[in-house]
């Protein structure tokens, strides 16, 4: 989870509609930080950063298979709801916000 001291506070980041099934909508925080959002199949928004952690690849581009995004440079896989790597022990861990809807909005607690 994110540390307490960059905690920044929930903040306004789309509509709900805005939000596609099986890829990303990629958007920046006030801060600068890149994340991507996707709606999976249960209706939950997910929220991650949009940079996988072995290389600073753009992520939110990668593939979305019901929780797991694909790395688009080199395939690594990610939980989008715990940000542990997927199928393979790692200590790679991709940054995973809580996502809130409220009144059609999708909020980001930064």
């Amino acid at each position: 989870m994110v540390p307490q001291a960059q905690y920044l506070g929930r903040e306004n980041v789309c509509a709900v509609k805005e939000v596609p099934l099986g890829r990303a909508l990629c958007k920046r925080l006030q801060d600068g930080t890149r994340i991507a959002l996707t709606r999976q199949e249960n209706g939950q928004i997910a929220a991650f950063e949009n940079r996988c952690p072995h290389v600073d690849g753009p992520i939110g581009l990668g593939k979305i298979k019901g929780k797991t995004v694909i790395c688009p440079w080199h395939f690594f896989r990610f939980d989008i709801e715990t940000g542990a790597a997927a199928g393979l022990e790692s200590v790679m861990r991709l940054r995973v916000f809580k996502a809130v809807v409220e009144g059609g909005r999708v909020f980001v607690d930064a």
